[in-house]
Formats: structure tokens, C-alpha cells, sequence
């Protein structure tokens, strides 16, 4: 029999990093090409208006990036972020190894629905999952587990609008805001550490 009122203990996560660098800020140390990034134009899931505004204006394939060096060759990382549609319906996730962008799998997402789409991989990488969850207000939080495989330890991290579902096209003239990056080493997503 089940036991009313008793605690039955602590679920604790394990302790992780976030590696991602401003992880708010997404017009800092990431790379944006033919994208406009607005800072600070939506309230974001704590409640401050710190989620960016993000516009691809031409075509591009890692329209939105971030690149780090010392990670643990060949296990899985996980990459999440907050996202809300604006007026976008797919986004991408992307984990590829830095020196051969050939090894790359990626994840896509419908934001209208609320639903995950396909997933790709090619070349030596992998995708362990990936999965979308509605945090309220409109946004959504997003993950793909990925590892580009080939013995690399040099990894990027893409972020990207797309037209469809399995598409490689980014969209122009539609946005989505963007808040909360996290990379960290290990098979499944933890709580959101903050950067700076």
C-alpha cells in the first residue's frame, strides 16, 4: 500500500555544465551568418525580457552556430535551448564536428504542433534522441544528443529556421525568439545553468 504524506526522498540530477558561452546573449560569441540577431525582445520562460529575436535573411546552412574545442571524443553531448515560433513553424538542431562538416546529425521541430519531425545522420555521427517539451507561455524547450563521431573534439552547435520538415532551406522574412542554450556532456538534458 501506498503511504499519504510520507517523503519518499529527493530526486537529485547529477552535476553538469553548461559549456555553451552566453547562453542568453546570442549576439555574442555566436556566429550569425545572413541572420539578424535582436537582442532582449521577448520575455523569456524566468519572466525577464531576455530572449533574442532570430531572423535568417538569406540562405546558409549553420545559419546560427557556436563552436567548442576540448570535448571528450566519441560520447554524446546534448544540446538544448528555449524556443518560441514567433511566426516560425520548423527549427533545426544541429551537433557536427568542426574539421569535417561532413559528420553531422541533426534534429527537426514543429513549433506550430508542438511536435518532433525527422531526424538526419551522415557521415561517422550519431544521434542518440531527441524531443521537444512545452514549457508554457508559448515556448518550448528542445534537445538533440548527438556525437559527430571520427574521434573528434572539436565540435558545433547550429540553431537554425528551416521551411519544413527534413529541409536544408532557411526561411526569410519569419523569426523565432531564442533563450536558455545549454551543451553538456552526457545522454539526456539536466536543469538550465545560465552562462555569461
Amino acid at each position: 500500500a501506498k503511504l499519504k504524506g510520507v517523503p519518499l526522498g529527493l530526486l537529485i540530477e547529477e552535476a553538469r555544465t553548461n559549456l555553451c558561452l552566453q547562453s542568453e546573449d546570442f549576439t555574442t560569441t555566436w556566429v550569425a551568418t545572413a541572420t539578424t540577431v535582436t537582442a532582449n525582445q521577448a520575455i523569456a520562460p524566468d519572466g525577464t525580457t531576455t530572449a533574442d529575436d532570430i531572423e535568417h535573411t538569406g540562405q546558409t546552412a549553420s545559419p546560427l552556430i557556436q563552436t567548442l574545442t576540448g570535448l571528450t571524443a566519441n560520447t554524446d553531448a546534448t544540446l538544448s535551448v528555449f524556443v518560441n515560433r514567433n511566426d516560425l513553424q520548423w527549427i533545426r538542431l544541429v551537433v557536427s564536428e568542426t574539421a569535417n562538416g561532413d559528420n553531422w546529425t541533426g534534429a527537426w521541430f514543429d513549433l506550430t504542433r508542438g511536435v518532433n519531425g525527422s531526424k538526419s545522420e551522415n557521415g561517422t555521427a550519431t544521434i542518440s534522441s531527441y524531443d521537444i517539451i512545452n514549457v508554457g507561455g508559448g515556448w518550448y524547450r528542445i534537445w538533440i544528443i548527438g556525437n559527430p563521431g571520427n574521434s573528434a573534439t572539436g565540435w558545433t552547435y547550429s540553431i537554425g529556421s528551416k521551411t519544413a520538415d527534413l529541409s536544408n532551406t532557411e526561411p526569410t522574412g519569419v523569426s523565432f525568439y531564442s533563450w536558455g542554450a545549454q551543451v553538456e556532456a552526457g545522454a539526456f538534458p539536466t536543469s538550465y545553468v545560465r552562462t555569461t
